[in-house]
C-alpha cells in the first residue's frame, strides 16, 4: 500500500522521527519505578545525545517478531498484532526485530533457537535490496529500550496487583540484560 494511502492514527500528525519514537517509549518507561529499570535514565540520555537523522517514513508494525507472524508450513501469510503501529523510520521496526534474534537477551524467560539466523544474518538479508541499516546500533539500542519499557511496565502492574500474573517476576534478569546491553550498543555513540 503506498505511503500516501496509509490510514494514519488520528494522534499522529506527521511520521514518527527516531527522537519521536524514543520519546514514546520514555513515556512508558517513566511509568516504571527506577528500582524495577536499573540505568534506563542513563540509556535514554544516551539515545537521547545521538539521534540519527530520519530516513523516508513507511509503514512501521512496531511489534515484528516471529510470535506475531502467523504461517502456513514455512512460509509467512499474516502479520498479526498492530495496536502500536505507526508511520516512521523503517529501522525502528529493524533495531526490535533484532531484540528477539538473540534468544540471550531473555535470560530466565526465552533462550537461543538453533537454525533461526543470526542478528548479522538478519541485517545482511534486509540489506540486500539497498535498504540502508546506517546507525544500527541506535536503533538495536532503542529496541531494547522499548522492551525494557514494556516489561517494566508490566512487572509494576503486576506488583501493584493490577494484573495477577508470577511470570512477570522472572523479568528482572531480562530487564537488566536488555538495558546493560543497550548500553554496551552505545557506548560508542
Amino acid at each position: 500500500m503506498p505511503l500516501d494511502k496509509v490510514p494514519v492514527d488520528p494522534g499522529q500528525s506527521e511520521p514518527l522521527s527516531p527522537l519521536d519514537e524514543l520519546d514514546r517509549w520514555a513515556r512508558t518507561m517513566a511509568a516504571v519505578p527506577p528500582n524495577l529499570v536499573p540505568d534506563a535514565d542513563r540509556l535514554r540520555q544516551r539515545l537521547a545525545a545521538s539521534v540519527p537523522a530520519a530516513l523516508a517514513p513507511t509503514l512501521v508494525h512496531g511489534d515484528y517478531r516471529l510470535g506475531n507472524l502467523i504461517c502456513s508450513g514455512t512460509e509467512p501469510v499474516a502479520l498479526i498484532d498492530w495496536e502500536i503501529w505507526s508511520v516512521g523510520d523503517p529501522r525502528v521496526e529493524l533495531g526490535w526485530f533484532l531484540v528477539f534474534a538473540d534468544g540471550t537477551n531473555f535470560p530466565g524467560v526465552g533462550r537461543e533457537v538453533p537454525g533461526l539466523p543470526s542478528a548479522e544474518e538478519l541485517v545482511t538479508a534486509y540489506a540486500l535490496d539497498g535498504r540502508p541499516v546506517d546507525d544500527l546500533a541506535w536503533f538495536d539500542a532503542l529496541g531494547r529500550y522499548k522492551m525494557a519499557a514494556i516489561m517494566g511496565h508490566n512487572l509494576r502492574r503486576h506488583l501493584e496487583g493490577r494484573h495477577h500474573d508470577p511470570d512477570q517476576e522472572r523479568l528482572p534478569d531480562t530487564i537488566r540484560r536488555l538495558i546493560d546491553t543497550g548500553l554496551e550498543k552505545t557506548s560508542g555513540l
